[in-house]
């Protein structure tokens, strides 16, 4: 067993090297963006806060906080040659800029699309607990019809509605469509399994690999760099170089024949 797992370990550090040598740009990419937004996070978050009883500033805080922890999963698969896997956190830490977006494109009715926003999750929550007989709490003197009249606005939009309105619609259109096939385990998404074996065949690779690397690391990119220009400006914050420069970084991969193909047959 010992010389087993020795076996596995050392084709997990071979691909490791391998998705270092390959990589290199998305990789450097992701560096520098963590390294200004880390900054940014770090010198501004103690500061920041939202009125209770408000709606946007909470929602805007929990979306950008979940886009960057998402990166940070997203980019720690993909280091590890999961990145199919990884491709999957990148789709959700997009989800999460694109509704950011929406919701704090504009000051007017900021919160109104912030209340839409919540009430998808508080509806999704009771219909979850309704099943144990049980109810979310402090929710006795909720007013159900108006909550079903907001998720209604919100979901009638649908997620391709929201990025549009928030002038995301390549972000959705190339990152976010790229991650719904992993996610949904399609036969899109089973190029990134498959393999040809010597005796002419097709065997599945169930290790990590370097297959889908690059797309995950691009999206991720991309839509953290997103998410943080639109924290920043919702916040008000004094952020100009950083925001021109996450830009830069962020819109290498804003288009498909900007990303490298990883093995996949995809570019």
């Amino acid at each position: 067993m010992a010389a087993k797992e020795d076996i596995r370990e050392q084709e997990r550090e071979r691909i490791r090297r391998l998705i270092r040598s390959e990589f290199q740009a998305e990789l450097g990419a992701c560096r520098d963006l963590h390294a200004v937004v880390i900054d940014v996070v770090e010198r501004h978050t103690p500061e920041l806060s939202a009125p209770l009883g408000t709606a946007a500033g909470p929602a805007v805080m929990f979306l950008f906080c979940k886009a960057w922890r998402s990166f940070s999963a997203a980019c720690i698969l993909a280091r590890e040659g999961h990145g199919p896997d990884a491709m999957v956190v990148a789709r959700s830490l997009v989800n999460a800029t694109i509704d950011l977006g929406y919701i704090a494109m504009t000051r007017e009715d900021c919160e109104d699309r912030a209340w839409q926003w919540s009430a998808v999750g508080l509806k999704a929550q009771r219909d979850y607990l309704q099943q144990f007989g049980m109810a979310p709490e402090g929710t006795q003197d909720c007013n159900w019809p108006k909550i079903e009249a907001q998720v209604k606005c919100w979901r009638d939009l649908k997620i391709i509605g929201r990025a549009k309105h928030a002038g995301l619609e390549d972000l959705y259109k190339i990152a976010y469509a790229a991650g719904s096939s992993p996610e949904h385990s399609d036969s899109w998404s089973s190029i990134d399994y498959i393999e040809e074996n010597t005796q002419g065949g097709l065997s599945f690779q169930v290790g990590p690999c370097e297959k889908g690397v690059a797309r995950a690391l691009s999206a991720a990119c991309w839509g953290l760099s997103e998410a943080f220009i639109r924290w920043c400006r919702f916040f008000e914050l004094d952020e100009d170089r950083a925001m021109r420069r996450v830009v830069e970084i962020g819109h290498q991969f804003s288009h498909p024949t900007q990303t490298r193909g990883d093995g996949t047959g995809q570019s």
